[in-house]
Parts: C-alpha cells; sequence; structure tokens
C-alpha cells in the first residue's frame, strides 16, 4: 500500500465538501441524512460557529430509544 500511495496528494484523494449540521438537529434526522446523503462525519455548529463533528461512532453513544428526542451536540 506504501509503495502504492507514494507520490500521491492528500488533496487527491480527500473529500472537500463539508457537510454541516446545527446542534440542535434530533439524532434521527441526522442517521436519516446520513442513509440517504452518504457523508460519514459532519460539522455541528451552533449560531454560525462549530462546536464539533459528529459522525457514526458518536450516534452510538446514544440510546436508540432516545434518537427522535436527543441532539447531535449530546452525542
Amino acid at each position: 500500500i506504501t509503495e502504492s500511495l507514494r507520490g500521491v496528494k492528500v488533496s487527491e484523494v480527500m473529500t472537500t465538501a463539508c457537510t454541516t449540521v446545527p446542534a440542535e438537529t434530533p439524532v434521527q434526522t441526522y442517521v436519516n441524512g446520513l442513509l440517504h446523503g452518504g457523508a460519514r462525519c459532519s460539522v455541528v455548529t451552533d449560531n454560525g460557529s462549530v462546536v464539533g463533528l459528529i459522525t457514526p461512532h458518536e450516534v452510538r453513544r446514544v440510546e436508540r430509544a432516545r434518537w427522535d428526542r436527543a441532539r447531535v451536540a449530546e452525542a
């Protein structure tokens, strides 16, 4: 793998499109977006400021029964 990637710049393989999600978004809404949009992480914003990052890993910390009430900021 190392040899295959030699000379390849990170900018050539990374994605530059970054989705944002408001901190007050319900976790269920975020999960629905993951299933349909394909983004594996999103920047969490609050009043225009970046307050965190959410991925499926953080979602697993929230009890499934609470997804409709829990906000991404809590994850």
